[in-house]
């Protein structure tokens, strides 16, 4: 919630009346505060003190790579469109932010030094772009942050476990370092993930793909509908980039307004779908799968966290809900059948599960490229109700396994991120030629709906089966009591699904 005082007054004569309204309101900010406190807490939420509620501070930037020579390419790349430059640092004006790049000095000083002299933005003025410092990781030994700079993000348990998984995976293995995850921007608090390359083209459009931005804490995390909070401790927050090139013969298009899967104004096509072309060899799927693949990879990390499915990850009952939703069952409705492996007795009602993530794509195109920012989110370790983390399951897997199966470890930010880099690259590597065709036998089996009964709003409240995804990437669902049985075709921009009321109906 917004406090008061921080609501931009306007100067013209029209809105005079309102900022004498809001100047009338500041001495009571106080008191509005403890009475929206005092209704969560008779909903039941947890509220936290008053001390936890002022938006944190954004901190310097740390720029690595698992290999050095990328990161010298990137920063040359970038250093041609700056518009300050000394030996030490320059600084890219983008249309968003200003970043300050310092490489060849003492970071470990660096680090305990709050800005620079060119990232002089006052970034408490909303009309103005923030400043932001990044430190850059590449040389010798120091190539990555030490884990005293950045305590609640291990780089070299990223980067180890990266390695390790890229150079055992049969499907990645072939090249010499992996193209996912290999470079990383981290930052202990940070606006966005997905906002902070969105948001600024110039930034972008010299990005790698499989180019990393994760932070600890998001002052202004958005999901879909434009929703923005403040994420806390424990949650995996991490963006990465993704590139098709245009220029084939296969033709794919983007259902304009996916909610979900935003394109941006880079677009610049009529009519009602964004045509292009794709970079797969064959008849392939409309790249909307994009964000069914990232969802897909994303459960596959859950339950094969750093390859080891087999030592009970793999049945954790963690599942998709439509269209690109995390859900875990609830650990207080978990039972030992629902961890013994045996998919038939698992509980799959949705109303059970709880969601403790999501994905969202936004999607671009510069120099013949398609270039997708796809952001995620996962409750590692945050377990404060009424949601559920991941941690959560695994305490209450352990409580349930049999006596002779090996207790799971905590999940760790560091590992989950890595094993999500290494399938998505596995799964973008087929998607690439074959499309969605390859994986839909495996994204069924980890979704919440195979043949789950909802009514549909558009449609008269009509009873519906869901059978499946369409062609065009959307939903379809099968009428049950209408003579035609007619099939619905049914895409997220448009629908929202609630999932405990089993009704698909159109967004407000």
């Amino acid at each position: 919630m917004k406090r008061v005082s921080k609501i931009t007054e306007h100067s013209s004569a029209e809105d005079v009346r309102y900022n004498q309204i809001i100047q009338d309101l500041l001495p009571y900010d106080s008191q509005r505060f403890d009475f929206v406190r005092a209704c969560f807490n008779k909903l039941g939420l947890r509220v936290g003190p008053k001390a936890e509620m002022t938006i944190p501070h954004l901190t310097r930037m740390k720029l690595s790579s698992i290999n050095v020579g990328d990161t010298d390419r990137l920063i040359a790349s970038l250093k041609q469109f700056a518009t300050q430059s000394s030996n030490k640092s320059f600084k890219l004006s983008c249309h968003s932010n200003d970043f300050v790049f310092h490489y060849d000095e003492d970071l470990e000083t660096l680090e305990t030094s709050s800005t620079s002299e060119m990232s002089s933005t006052d970034e408490t003025q909303e009309d103005k772009k923030i400043s932001l410092d990044v430190d850059v990781f590449h040389q010798g030994s120091d190539n990555i942050p030490d884990a005293r700079s950045t305590p609640h993000f291990n780089h070299y348990l990223y980067y180890s476990t990266l390695q390790q998984l890229h150079s055992t995976n049969p499907a990645t293995k072939f090249a010499a370092y992996p193209k996912f995850g290999a470079m990383v921007l981290y930052s202990e608090v940070i606006t966005s993930t997905s906002t902070i390359m969105e948001s600024n083209p110039v930034l972008l459009e010299e990005l790698p793909a499989g180019f990393v931005v994760t932070g600890t804490i998001q002052n202004q995390g958005r999901g879909r509908g434009g929703n923005v909070w403040v994420n806390p401790v424990g949650v995996l927050a991490v963006s990465h980039v993704y590139r098709i090139p245009l220029n084939s013969d296969i033709p794919a298009f983007i259902p304009k307004g996916i909610d979900g899967f935003k394109q941006s104004s880079s677009f610049c096509a009529p009519g009602n779908y964004m045509y292009g072309t794709s970079s797969f060899a064959q008849p392939t799927s409309p790249i909307v799968f994009v964000q069914y693949i990232a969802s897909l990879a994303m459960v596959e990390a859950i339950r094969d966290l750093s390859g080891k499915a087999n030592a009970g990850y793999g049945n954790l009952p963690v599942m998709l809900k439509w269209p690109n939703d995390i859900y875990a069952l609830d650990p207080n409705r978990m039972t030992a059948d629902d961890i013994n492996g045996d998919k038939s007795k698992i509980n799959m009602s949705p109303a059970d599960y709880l969601k403790i993530g999501g994905i969202l794509v936004n999607c671009s195109s510069f120099r013949g490229d398609y270039y997708f920012v796809i952001g995620s989110g996962v409750n590692v370790a945050n377990d404060q109700t009424p949601t559920t983390s991941l941690n959560l399951v695994v305490d209450r897997y352990n409580q349930l396994k049999p006596a002779n199966a090996p207790v799971l470890d905590h999940y760790s930010m560091e590992e989950l991120m890595a094993t999500f880099m290494n399938k998505f690259e596995q799964i973008s590597n087929d998607f690439n030629y074959q499309g969605f065709t390859p994986f839909e036998e495996q994204y069924y089996s980890r979704w919440l709906h195979s043949n789950q009964i909802v009514r549909v709003e558009q449609a008269a409240n009509a009873r519906c089966r869901i059978i499946g995804l369409s062609d065009d990437g959307g939903l379809q669902v099968q009428e049950l009591d209408t003579p035609s049985k007619a099939k619905i075709n049914l895409v997220p921009d448009g629908n929202s699904f609630d999932i405990f009321k089993g009704l698909l109906k159109r967004k407000i």
